[in-house]
């Protein structure tokens, strides 16, 4: 046995380990991964060949790649209609030699628990087999199978409940069930003092990236990462710059990390043979997954493609692109909702880049509808109001109220919670920016901070405790914007989120000048965000604060250095006028020094 793996397993055999499973020990049962582009050439898998039979090129395919979670692009799959009962026979396939070796050293009593972000079923096919007595808990929630000491946890779902997977997905974009989410992993990582990781990219960034990262006791766990290989030899990965392993060092920077170059069919033939049990015949399985694609999408109607194509364009920052798709699909529709979720989404986006009078010739027709057909599409005209009073609070702010209001009463009226406090966070500004109102702002986004926690939206929880930190700052008490400025960094740190869906994260640290002794914390607090960052967008935004909070310093130097990488990473983005002319003029006028 080679002498790498002899290491590895002679660890194993001295620990309490588990397995940490990702899409990538599910290819020799059939099930494809979401694929790529190398040298201008498609790699199939699940994603780029979506995007294929929607028309995108190989270029667009590769940027979508790039910019857009596998979650989320699922995510606008199901929303635009994707039929699930027929999709998910992409993963009921059998298990792989992995799963089965795997099951083999846990019938042994070797393994203390297994979790997987896949939806297949393989894994308790391949313990079924043994009669292996386990547990499974899948999105917080435990089903008893045999009844044995192993725990099996399917972090994302299970095909074998199509509403509870939705519902994950769901939950995972939305940022929403963060800390039930994590208490889920923190007990795994807890029961374990190695977790071998196989067939995992790391690229979970909404989910297991931050919760691994923010583990409080990761000090001494072993993290075992076998990175695959098409050779057959082995070796330990002990470059800590390689751009290749870039993502998993950031992952688990904090535990006792391991990473083991080698095939991974290979690396359990081995690992079976350290435990004295006769290696299986390796067989790679198939599943007809294009033509269950096919079938899927051929079920969807021209509207259904338009608007898919809209919505992925917006993901990835292609506004024009996705306003262009989305009047395509308005204009192909008869159904009246359907007609107003597009007009809706292309208000939004208009809204988005600041081009308020396009937004308002989209929404105003809406503020006349009769009473019927507002209570007939109520959560359209609920996500309406609150747009045409923003678009007023930058154009007419006499008449934003009333349409908050508006907004509100139906909120109340329908029970909808989300749109309620985002209505209440947007009304709060109002009061802010217009009547110079800021004890009426803190209440009203207090009200929307209670809404947001209660249903569970981290993301914005952290937008209203940036928001409140402004008012309190504006009405000079500087000791509670302090304190919500925190807790809104602390949010971003766990996300790795620079961005917090707003920008104003990065003007209030800035404009809290009293703390001027605070601000070499704010930039350390800012560079841990930017080594969490998951996306060239989040790392732009951090990059673009750092250097803000440098210049404010006097460390001009220091200022350029981060501003320079911002506005690389936002002109990689095409999203150069974030960057801003300020700072453009500041980067020519200290070129060169």
């Amino acid at each position: 046995m080679d002498k790498v793996i002899e290491k590895i397993v002679k660890e194993i055999k001295e620990s309490n380990v588990s397995f940490l499973l990702g899409s990538g020990i599910s290819i020799n049962s059939g099930i494809p991964m979401v694929g790529g582009v190398k040298n201008n050439t498609i790699d199939d898998g699940i994603e780029t060949y979506i995007l294929s039979k929607l028309g995108f090129s190989i270029d667009e395919m590769s940027s979508f790649i790039n910019k857009i979670p596998f979650e989320i692009f699922f995510e606008v799959l199901i929303d635009n209609g994707l039929d699930m009962k027929t999709f998910i026979k992409i993963f009921d396939s059998e298990p792989s030699f992995v799963h089965k070796t795997i099951a083999r050293l846990a019938q042994r009593g070797i393994i203390n628990s297994i979790a997987t972000t896949n939806f297949d079923e393989c894994i308790e096919k391949a313990l079924d087999a043994l009669n292996v007595g386990y547990d499974i808990h899948i999105s917080n929630r435990i089903r008893e199978k045999r009844k044995g000491k192993l725990l099996v946890r399917k972090f994302h779902g299970s095909i074998d409940d199509i509403q509870n997977l939705v519902i994950s997905v769901k939950r995972i974009t939305n940022r929403t069930g963060y800390d039930g989410r994590k208490s889920d992993v923190d007990e795994f990582i807890k029961d374990s003092d190695s977790i071998v990781v196989c067939g995992y990219s790391c690229s979970d960034i909404f989910d297991l990236t931050p919760f691994f990262q923010s583990f409080n006791l990761s000090e001494g766990k072993k993290i075992i990462y076998v990175s695959h290989s098409n050779d057959h030899c082995c070796e330990i990965v002990e470059d800590k710059n390689n751009l290749d392993f870039h993502k998993i060092y950031n992952m688990f920077k904090n535990y006792d990390l391991t990473i083991v170059r080698c095939n991974t069919d290979s690396f359990f033939d081995a690992l079976i043979t350290g435990y004295s049990m006769i290696p299986e015949k390796i067989e790679k399985l198939k599943t007809p997954w294009k033509q269950i694609i096919d079938d899927c999408l051929n079920g969807f109607s021209l509207f259904q493609n338009y608007k898919t194509c809209g919505n992925l364009y917006f993901k990835i920052n292609e506004n024009q692109k996705s306003i262009d798709y989305l009047y395509k699909a308005h204009d192909i529709s008869e159904n009246e909702s359907e007609r107003i979720a597009c007009l809706r989404s292309i208000a939004w986006t208009y809204i988005y880049e600041k081009r308020y009078k396009e937004a308002l010739k989209i929404l105003e027709p809406f503020s006349n509808s009769s009473q019927e057909r507002i209570n007939e599409h109520f959560v359209h005209y609920a996500n309406i109001y609150s747009f045409l009073g923003v678009c007023y609070t930058k154009l007419k702010p006499t008449e934003a109220e009333g349409y908050y209001k508006r907004a509100l009463a139906l909120c109340e009226k329908y029970h909808l919670k989300r749109e309620e406090g985002y209505a209440l966070i947007n009304f709060a500004e109002l009061y802010d920016d217009f009547y110079k109102n800021s004890v009426e702002a803190i209440e009203l986004t207090e009200k929307a901070l209670l809404l947001m926690q209660e249903e569970g939206y981290i993301d914005t929880v952290g937008v209203c405790y940036s928001n409140l930190a402004m008012y309190h700052y504006l009405q000079g008490d500087y000791t509670e914007a302090q304190n919500n400025i925190q807790i809104a960094l602390e949010i971003a740190s766990k996300l790795g989120d620079a961005n917090l869906n707003n920008r104003k994260l990065i003007q209030i640290a800035i404009d809290i000048r009293q703390f001027i002794n605070q601000k070499l914390d704010y930039v350390k607090a800012f560079q841990e965000i930017l080594d969490k960052g998951f996306s060239i967008t989040d790392k732009a935004n951090c990059n673009h604060l750092v250097g803000e909070l440098y210049h404010m310093l006097g460390q001009t130097k220091e200022a350029i250095k981060y501003w320079k990488n911002a506005k690389n990473q936002y002109d990689d983005l095409n999203m150069r006028s974030l960057f801003g002319e300020v700072n453009e003029k500041r980067l020519e006028e200290h070129s060169g020094k």
